[in-house]
């Protein structure tokens, strides 16, 4: 089953979620971070959304967030996360700072691309136990429709460069590389997709 995230799911999605992680900065921030931040606020954000899938037992399988207006979003998203980056790590500056850096590098490489109006596929996870059975394929069909239906006409997202799978997922689902970029040695793609000939 397909359906919108409830409050409730947050708990489900960060495991799923730091389970999958790899050279991404929120594996640095630990599972509480992902809980009582990360989900939360991106759930309450404008235009943002988060679809999971779920089987008939009540079993969270994995999970699509995106956003209809990535540049309004952003900005809500981004200052909440560095409020949350000071209010966890205070205690241990050197850290946040690090944060900090490798969070507002990864904004500079993104706003050099005209990307202000797009939506966006901001993260997808499938839990380990539940892979290969096309629940990625479905959840990236479910945003695309969600865009869709919002009105939005052009979607990006960024992905590990290596993440073979990953790419083959989203190019089977017509994105194509716009560039690649790296942060802090690790290389990364960003890809777009025209939702709209108009």
């Amino acid at each position: 089953m397909i359906r919108y995230m409830k409050p409730s799911d947050a708990y489900e999605l960060a495991k799923i979620k730091m389970a999958s992680l790899q050279h991404n900065i929120f594996s640095k921030m630990g599972y509480e971070f992902l809980e009582k931040f990360y989900f939360m606020q991106f759930y309450s954000a404008p235009d943002g959304f988060i679809i999971v899938s779920e089987q008939e037992s009540g079993i969270i399988e994995g999970f699509v967030a995106g956003s209809a207006d990535y540049g309004r979003q952003s900005r809500y998203v981004n200052l909440q996360l560095l409020y949350a980056l000071i209010k966890c790590f205070a205690r241990n500056p050197l850290k946040m700072l690090k944060l900090m850096f490798l969070l507002t590098h990864d904004w500079g490489h993104l706003s050099n691309v005209e990307l202000k109006k797009y939506g966006r596929l901001c993260s997808l996870a499938v839990s380990k136990e539940h892979r290969g059975r096309g629940i990625g394929s479905l959840l990236t069909e479910s945003l695309i429709d969600e865009l869709r239906a919002r009105g939005v006409k052009n979607c990006y997202l960024t992905c590990i460069e290596d993440n073979y799978n990953a790419m083959s997922l989203y190019k089977k689902h017509g994105f194509v590389v716009s560039h690649t970029y790296d942060n802090s040695g690790v290389k990364w793609a960003l890809l777009t997709l025209r939702l709209s000939n108009t």
